[in-house]
């Protein structure tokens, strides 16, 4: 099947959208995580009153999906592949995509040129609006952090509307001269890029304002796409990836891409790392990794076949094959094919988007739609049954009907051409239930015809569909549900007899087991969505999952200030003097050791270890620290050294008298000196005579005896001692003849 526009448009993250032609039609699909969660309505009857009462339940991972064939929007929740609510907002067969921020959904009928929003909460949608009239076939909405932008991408003409009530906010503004597919993009700060095609100029649109970087791609094929939240600009012509400075619209690093002047791509970029990935039908996945500078990981697909945009989820990456309704699941790490399962037919291009780390697919075409896994097993589900489209519709306050029970995990074979249609009405699940409204008069139950199995699927329901067993109330515990990347935390899944339980953890992580341990070792910026897939001892079967933000480990600061002639230093800190810094973990234990240098004694601890005693202090550092320590210069005295000989009438004497203290110094014989030093100094004299020619006779200098001081009287050529004060010490020697 022919795509009328062979694009993706990518949105802005966490609020971000991704449009993608299915059909003729452009299709809108979140790329983020980490959104707001949409809420649906369900049923509690409070014993003692008439009324029910309703109750709001958050759901992770929660997609909308667009039918265009009965002009509905479908919520599914990615955890249980259960549709939470159905909703009418445009007629049957009309061109319906649906563009998504946070629980939020933005209807768009191109038939009519008009937009809807339907709120996630409430599900109420608001009248059709059209900020750019007269807008068809080329009308797409992308929704950024506070500004709904509304294209015509035929005509190049765009609207910045508000994206509560739909009022075009300013006039239209002029987007570029031809928007190809894949050419229009928002980044996190709400930041629209449009490249234009026909000269290569790179638009940037920011709170009204539009600015031109000209020539950015030679004219031709180009492509804009979003990887970790900076602008990428393909350009196919001259094979190259350029990353453009979100602030100021300028190219920046430039990557060569291996293509062929004949390629047919697809690009899209990842959300949450430094990655792209282009996909020519030549049958080769590339993946290029921006910061590395490189794009040679190459990975072989199917040679011929139709493939859409990548997505990818925790370490994997998803490409859709419109040829054969499969999706090729590579893993990230070492590039090899994970599974290949088949979610559809081969009827042509489909949807594949991501919501919280939950990979949807879906045929706007029929009620086809499901979740795939990373390992690649598929849930198919039903978005409105198609014997009668209207039934289980819901509306703000009206009749809604809950299906609590998803339909059973694929084994990779395509989805029943009826999946809700598998048993007869007979045997449809207890648990669905008409709400009558609170706030509006009652309306009648619509009673769905008789439903007739399908003969070529299996008659019997899913174990957790069994009348007779009440529905599971699963629920997940962990030890801690903000947790830092590196630590360890402990999940335990509760709330039935548990026979078998399957954990994912967002991260391309998996475990067995009612309870086990995870450790998340990277922080991001989105939650990780953490699912556990559970087999009761009863043969039921059920899912729940929970959003789990993990956080960079808190840090502290540890300033340390030194004054004089010292050094304080440990556990990652050596500060000589001035002033010093170094940050950890919070929590982190440090502990300092002053050592005096040879001129000073340490005098004290200060700030944060003031009052400890001696020359260590351990602080355990929960936020920043300061610690000082001071070094008081030691009194400096004179040792006054000094030579003499021990016989009068001999002859000269030769030699020297060295010292050390901490530095070396000498004096020669005959000597007479006076050295400055430090009070406590530790002082070494060694004395050291000499030979000599007097008239021709070899003679030799001998050390006799040390006089003052603590050397008095000591006849050893080494002294030592500790200066307390000023000491005068004479050393004899005496000269021995050649005799």
């Amino acid at each position: 099947m022919p795509e009328s526009v062979p694009a993706t448009i990518a949105g802005a993250r966490p609020s971000g959208v991704r449009i993608v032609p299915v059909g003729g039609v452009i299709r809108v699909r979140g790329v983020a995580a980490g959104l707001a969660a949409a809420v649906v309505v369900g049923v509690l009857v409070v014993a003692g009153t008439s009324a029910p009462t309703r109750q709001v339940r958050l759901l992770s991972g929660a997609a909308w999906l667009a039918s265009a064939k009965v002009g509905q929007l479908t919520l599914l929740d990615g955890a249980t592949a259960e549709v939470s609510a159905q909703l009418q907002v445009a007629s049957a067969d009309d061109q319906l995509a649906v563009a998504q921020l946070g629980s939020t959904a933005y209807a768009v009928d191109q038939t009519t040129g008009t937009v809807r929003r339907v709120d996630g909460a409430t599900f109420a949608a608001t009248p059709p609006r059209a900020p750019v009239p007269d807008a068809h076939a080329g009308l797409t909405a992308v929704p950024g952090a506070t500004d709904l932008y509304i294209l015509d991408t035929q005509r190049g003409v765009l609207a910045n509307a508000d994206p509560h009530t739909l009022d075009r906010r300013g006039d239209l503004l002029s987007v570029a001269g031809r928007l190809g597919p894949g050419t229009v993009t928002v980044d996190d700060s709400g930041t629209l890029w449009a490249i234009d095609t026909a000269t290569g100029d790179l638009n940037r649109i920011a709170g009204g304002t539009r600015t031109v970087q000209h020539g950015m791609t030679k004219p031709g094929t180009s492509f804009v796409t979003i990887a970790n939240g900076h602008p990428v600009v393909v350009d196919t012509t001259g094979r190259k990836a350029i990353v453009v400075d979100k602030d100021s619209g300028r190219a920046g690093r430039t990557l060569d891409l291996d293509l062929r002047p004949d390629d047919t791509v697809r690009i899209s970029g990842s959300p949450h790392s430094e990655r792209i990935y282009v996909v020519a039908e030549r049958g080769v996945l590339d993946i290029c990794d921006l910061g590395g500078g490189r794009c040679d990981s190459v990975v072989p697909l199917a040679k011929g076949h139709e493939f859409g945009a990548p997505v990818d989820s925790g370490d994997r990456v998803f490409v859709p094959d419109y040829s054969t309704g499969e999706v090729w699941i590579v893993d990230l790490g070492d590039h090899r094919l994970v599974a290949r399962p088949m979610v559809l037919p081969p009827i042509g291009p489909f949807q594949l988007l991501v919501r919280d780390g939950v990979v949807f697919y879906n045929d706007p075409g029929s009620e086809k739609a499901g979740v795939i896994r990373l390992d690649g097993a598929v849930t198919p589900t039903a978005k409105y049954d198609p014997g009668n489209p209207r039934k289980g519709l819901t509306a703000p306050g009206g009749t809604i009907t809950i299906d609590t029970q998803p339909a059973p995990p694929s084994t990779g074979k395509p989805a029943p051409d009826n999946p809700r249609s598998q048993q007869p009405s007979s045997q449809q699940p207890s648990s669905q239930q008409q709400v009558p409204s609170t706030s509006q008069p009652d309306q009648p139950p619509v009673e769905p015809p008789p439903s007739v199995p399908d003969p070529t699927s299996d008659p019997r329901p899913p174990p957790s569909s069994d009348p007779g067993k009440p529905p599971l109330e699963l629920k997940i515990t962990m030890s801690d549900t903000t947790p830092t990347a590196h630590q360890q935390v402990a999940l335990t899944v509760s709330g039935a007899a548990i026979d078998q339980a399957t954990w994912s953890f967002g991260d391309g992580g998996t475990a067995t087991g009612i309870s086990v341990n995870h450790t998340w070792t990277a922080a991001r910026n989105t939650p990780y969505l953490v699912a556990v897939n559970v087999t009761t001892t009863d043969g039921r079967q059920g899912t729940v999952s929970v959003q789990v933000p993990v956080s960079d480990v808190p840090k502290a600061k540890l300033t340390v200030r030194v004054t004089g002639d010292g050094v304080v230093a440990g556990s990652g800190i050596s500060c000589p003097g001035g002033q010093c810094t170094i940050t950890v973990d919070q929590g982190t234990t440090v502990t300092l050791k002053a050592t005096s240098g040879q001129t000073a004694t340490f005098s004290g601890w200060g700030d944060a270890c003031a009052g400890r005693p001696g020359d260590t202090c351990q602080l355990s550092l929960t936020n920043d620290t300061s610690v000082s320590a001071a070094f008081q210069e030691k009194p400096t005295v004179t040792l006054t050294l000094q030579s003499a000989k021990a016989n009068p009438s001999g002859g000269p004497i030769s030699g020297r008298i060295h010292g050390t203290s901490p530095g070396d110094f000498s004096c020669q014989l005959p000597c007479a000196g006076a050295f400055p030093l430090h009070l406590g100094d530790q002082v070494t004299l060694v004395a050291e005579g000499a030979f000599k020619n007097v008239g021709g006779i070899p003679t030799q200098t001998k050390f006799v005896r040390w006089e003052g001081g603590p050397c008095d009287q000591s006849t050893a050529l080494s002294c030592s001692f500790q200066l307390s004060g000023n000491v005068t010490i004479t050393g004899f020697f005496i000269q021995v003849g050649n005799a």
